[in-house]
């Protein structure tokens, strides 16, 4: 009987576990010699993802599968997620090369027969590399979404500024030298002489070329004005980078793109002067309180109010605050409470301590393995081992690791996942 033999290994793999390729080819290959089959050909899969299907060497398995089916009887692999983590495309592939092909899946570690126990443990192995995907998946959301909340941006740079590491080692975008140009593009969008097909065309003869769709993305971009927005959060998000343009620019820009009439630029959520604004709610329509300095007889006076729907009478600031500090004052805890929880979180302190500590080891050392790796990679790309799609797509998985790593030094219920 002939057999063909599939293994794979993916970078964060490499960098977390040193998941071996050869000890995969050597499980597989004894696996083989033990059923008395012949293997035809190995396919090995080096650094890449099972997210999708779309991977070189199984690619390849599947072409040569379906010219050489006839005489193929087996299709080996050492663990069921070294085909895929998600369940969908493991169902497909499986289906394909047992009903279609007519080629047995066997794995060396899991008993993924054709018996019905054998079809519902592949079920599970399936869901389960499914479940560990989405985790990390996860990780990786909450990470950046700490970042973004910091006022960081972790993807790729717009144009007119670089993405470098600060003094911490962390993402932070640096003006370019196109900055100047960005520029540019927003003050002759203001003076509302000029289509974005003119500024494109003035841009070119300075040597900045554009496209005008891009343009008018650029123009929308509310990062130019050190502004962050993301779909997690609702509003935006102060960010930490230098701003190419001021707020006002930025906003004035928006409301020539839209066609609308002059509107106010909002305004930060935290205001010191009334810290109690979104923190307390309308008690007719529940809607969080707003707050602001209206005119009065001589003097401007500071009030909270309803803003949906007006339903409440303005409270002045004075009155709303005091109540709120009497209310603090009457669920103050006890002392001997007080004493007593910090008794007990010092206890618990010293007990994690030591744990934590061993983590922080952990994440410093395998951070500085991934670190290792993306100069290795940055290395093979200089010298022509790689090509540029290669290294895209590598370095891509491994500073998302990185990413992870430098959060959970920050974040320790993150680190205690990893």
């Amino acid at each position: 009987m002939n057999a063909i033999v599939y293994c794979r290994v993916s970078t964060q793999e490499q960098a977390e576990t040193g998941f071996s390729l050869e000890a995969q080819e050597e499980a597989c290959s004894n696996y083989a010699q033990k059923k008395g089959y012949k293997i035809l050909k190995t396919f090995i899969e080096r650094g890449e993802s099972a997210k999708t299907l779309k991977r070189t060497q199984l690619q390849n398995l599947i072409q040569y599968s379906k010219e050489n089916y006839r005489n193929i009887d087996s299709f080996i692999i050492y663990k069921i997620d070294r085909l895929s983590r998600n369940q969908r495309d493991t169902a497909n592939l499986l289906y394909d090369f047992r009903y279609v092909l007519n080629i047995r899946i066997e794995s060396v570690t899991e008993n993924i027969d054709e018996s019905p126990i054998g079809q519902y443990l592949t079920t599970i192995f399936s869901a389960n590399a499914q479940l560990d995907n989405d985790i990390k998946s996860e990780r990786v959301t909450l990470a950046m979404q700490k970042a973004v909340k910091e006022g960081r941006w972790c993807w790729q740079a717009p144009k007119g500024y670089n993405l470098e590491r600060d003094i911490f080692g962390k993402p932070i975008l640096k003006p370019s030298r196109d900055a100047e140009h960005i520029q540019e593009a927003f003050n002759l969008m203001t003076n509302g002489l000029y289509t974005q097909t003119e500024i494109v065309s003035i841009l070119a003869r300075k040597g900045f070329k554009v496209y005008v769709q891009t343009l008018n993305k650029m123009l929308r971009n509310p990062l130019y004005a050190g502004l962050i927005k993301m779909k997690w959060f609702s509003e935006m998000i102060e960010g930490i980078h230098a701003p190419l343009i001021s707020r006002e620019i930025f906003f004035k820009v928006q409301r020539i793109l839209s066609g609308e009439k002059p509107t106010i630029a909002p305004r930060e959520k935290h205001n010191p002067d009334f810290p109690l604004r979104g923190f307390v709610f309308c008690p007719v329509c529940k809607s969080p309180l707003t707050a602001s300095e209206c005119k009065g007889k001589k003097k401007k006076v500071p009030y909270y109010w309803c803003w949906r729907n007006n339903c409440l009478s303005m409270i002045p600031k004075d009155s709303i605050e005091n109540k709120f500090y009497e209310f603090l004052k009457n669920i103050q805890p006890k002392p001997e409470i007080m004493e007593l929880l910090e008794y007990k979180l010092v206890h618990y302190w010293k007990e994690q301590n030591n744990d934590y500590k061993n983590r922080i080891i952990r994440a410093k050392s395998e951070l500085t393995e991934l670190k290792k790796m993306k100069d290795n990679l940055v290395r093979n790309l200089a010298k022509g081992v790689i090509d540029g799609e290669t290294y895209k797509e590598h370095i891509a998985l491994i500073q998302k690791d990185i990413l992870i790593h430098e959060e959970a030094l920050t974040l320790p219920h993150l680190l205690c996942q990893l």
